[in-house]
């Protein structure tokens, strides 16, 4: 492990991380870090599963090197200032379950082709970006997605009111408010009966919940999924780099965005050398 999260580091990050070969879980969140990522220091972290970059002060594109990180489970780059479009080529990343860009400067569309190889994700969370476009099709492939956050972007064009449909059993939060999504009234209503009832939904006119008060939630698992995504792997034979004991990942209260309850950098080792 290497986790430095809530500290006040500062700077770039150096491109010999390159030589923790070994390394399965990176957490630098919670600091202020700037500029653009160490491509060369990234791309060669292969057993990497997890990576948390989240709320610095990093800079420029997210790079299609990303997509050489093929054992990565989790990606959250949230609460930065990354530009550019989100790259095809995640679309390689078969084990990813959590992927967390929101609150970034992000343009273009969703990407089909990204879409359709990222089978095994739970949570998806692009709010408060600049992505346009409408909502692709490919949605529908993401049959084992509980949380999809759109909010706050100028996605356009009609409601996919049947691609979102096969996602229903599943879904525990979806938010495509604050967009110029279209549907029509008669839509709109069928469209929520098609969600149960625990499922939280935030759409524009108006701009609020659409699913049960919070007062009414159902106590247990309905409540605390919406963002808990998954349960990390079993970490062997790794030792601890730095860590801290309580190692706190994801989107955070910060923005008004949902927090995190899961603990996916809570990995367990078996035979750690300490």
């Amino acid at each position: 492990w290497l986790n430095f999260s809530r500290n006040r580091l500062k700077g770039s990050l150096p491109d010999n991380l390159s030589q923790l070969k070994s390394l399965k879980l990176l957490d630098l969140s919670y600091n202020h870090f700037t500029g653009g990522l160490p491509l060369r220091g990234l791309r060669t972290l292969w057993k990497l599963q997890a990576m948390n970059l989240s709320h610095n002060d990093f800079t420029g594109k997210l790079s299609p090197d990303f997509s050489r990180l093929t054992s990565l489970v989790v990606l959250n780059c949230c609460d930065n200032t990354f530009t550019g479009k989100i790259p095809k080529n995640l679309s390689t990343l078969s084990d990813l379950k959590k992927l967390d860009l929101q609150t970034n400067s992000l343009t273009g569309n969703l990407e089909e082709e990204m879409l359709e190889g990222l089978t095994s994700l739970t949570q998806l969370s692009l709010t408060d970006n600049s992505l346009t476009g409408p909502m692709p099709d490919s949605l529908s492939c993401l049959s084992e997605l509980r949380t999809l956050q759109l909010g706050t972007n100028q996605i356009t064009g009609m409601l996919p009111v049947d691609i979102l449909g096969t996602l229903s059993q599943t879904l525990r939060l979806l938010d495509i408010s604050e967009n110029a999504v279209m549907i029509t009234e008669l839509e709109g209503q069928f469209f929520r009966k098609q969600f149960p009832d625990y499922c939280k939904i935030l759409m524009d006119n108006p701009n609020k919940s659409v699913g049960p008060p919070k007062s009414e939630e159902r106590d247990g698992d309905e409540k605390k999924d919406d963002d808990e995504g998954f349960d990390l792997p079993v970490v062997e034979d790794t030792a601890a780099v730095a860590a801290s004991e309580n190692a706190e990942v994801g989107g955070g209260e910060e923005g008004g965005q949902p927090q995190d309850d899961g603990n996916w950098a809570s990995y367990q080792t078996e035979g750690a050398g300490g």
